[in-house]
């Protein structure tokens, strides 16, 4: 999918864009579930947790045989942790720091 690769360059909202284009266009594909899964992610490198917790949530719920249902559990885990033990001055500072080794654990 070609939002991976605007992800890689940094271009987050080009790659949401992507990502909703394959759940318009092939809603009942096998790339459902991944494209789901990747517009939760890139809300969350935006720092959108809200919207990202109710992307990945819905991973989670609707594709739980995929693997991004679980991909998608670990992101819930994370930013549920991140945003409940540090203020956002720290959350913000610490996820630009962390944000490149995590990326590269769905690549």
């Amino acid at each position: 999918m070609k939002g991976k690769a605007y992800i890689q360059l940094g271009r987050i909202d080009a790659a949401t864009d992507e990502f909703f284009a394959v759940i318009v266009e092939y809603p009942e594909t096998k790339e459902a579930p991944e494209a789901n899964f990747f517009i939760g992610y890139c809300y969350m490198l935006q720092g959108k947790f809200d919207q990202a917790k109710q992307a990945l949530s819905l991973v989670a719920t609707d594709f739980p045989g995929s693997s991004f249902a679980s991909k998608a559990k670990l992101c819930l885990i994370r930013i549920d942790g991140m945003t409940q033990e540090w203020s956002d001055e720290c959350f913000i500072k610490s996820w630009k720091d962390q944000k490149n080794t995590f990326e590269n654990q769905f690549f």
